[in-house]
């Protein structure tokens, strides 16, 4: 579970560093442009405000699941890890059991 909280922040953190870059290389790309040629400085402005509304956007998008990372897990599920670890074999040949599930099953135990 650590595990995955840790990618799922460096998801989002770089999510918002990508943003942020995006933003920057508008402003200086605006800040170069000469300013006798207002049809295209207005553009670019538009441009670095749209990547600025952006980067707010990502942070907005960020800060729920990052904020729900940061609770410590319950006893109820620190209880519930090591069982479904031993039964794991059993979940996997159950009958309901589609290949779907069978990836994340995987995808949870090797993580």
């Amino acid at each position: 579970m650590q595990r995955e909280q840790e990618q799922t922040v460096g998801y989002w953190r770089q999510c918002v560093e990508r943003a942020g870059y995006e933003a920057e290389f508008s402003r200086g790309r605006y800040e170069a442009v000469d300013a006798a040629n207002r049809l295209v400085a207005a553009e670019l402005e538009r441009r670095w405000n749209e990547a600025q509304d952006h980067v707010q956007e990502v942070r907005r998008e960020a800060d729920e699941p990052l904020a729900d990372l940061m609770h410590e897990p319950s006893e109820v599920k620190r209880a519930r890890a090591p069982r479904i670890a031993e039964n794991v074999a059993q979940i996997w040949g159950a009958p309901p059991t589609a290949s779907r599930d069978h990836k994340r099953l995987l995808s949870s135990v090797w993580s």
